[in-house]
């Protein structure tokens, strides 16, 4: 957790509490970040704002398409259970966003397994995706506007 935390706090993401979830309070000033020099900062800053805007996302359509075609991937659903229930696509597993740092066991061990994470709108698993990718998962990539836009685009789901 405390990578993570360093990670995010050198891209300059300040709400790290989302990883914690409502259950472990954690402002981040309490949080023990280490400090990080400022020429560090300025060049992951730099590197963050020159990579393509469509980086580690996916579309709907683009998912569909490779598990049309039987891809092996493993679909990540970060929403809370009651979302969960409610309707998913098929083959997902269910690891809340605030969960995630208890629950790495229900995570790949290969780091080189190509998974795709969604949630509701999109939102909750572009930290989820970051969070993979600094913990070393090599292809993961956020499904852009979650089980929403998979929905309107007239894709089915589990209920």
């Amino acid at each position: 957790m405390k990578r993570v935390a360093t990670a995010l706090a050198i891209l300059g993401i300040a709400a790290l509490a989302i990883l914690a979830g409502p259950r472990v309070p954690v402002p981040v000033s309490a949080m023990e970040v280490p400090e990080v020099p400022v020429e560090v900062v300025r060049a992951v800053q730099n590197m963050a704002r020159n990579l393509p805007s469509d980086m580690f996302q996916m579309s709907p359509a683009a998912l569909a398409q490779r598990l049309q075609a039987g891809q092996e991937l493993f679909l990540l659903d970060v929403r809370r259970p009651d979302e969960f229930a409610a309707g998913r696509i098929e083959g997902a597993v269910n690891v809340p966003v605030h969960e995630i740092a208890e629950d790495l066991h229900l995570l790949p061990e290969d780091p080189e397994t190509f998974i795709v994470v969604y949630c509701r709108s999109g939102v909750r698993s572009m930290f989820a995706t970051a969070a993979l990718l600094m913990l070393g998962y090599k292809t993961v990539y956020n499904m852009q506007g979650g089980i929403i836009a998979w929905e309107a685009a007239g894709f089915s789901v589990v209920r």
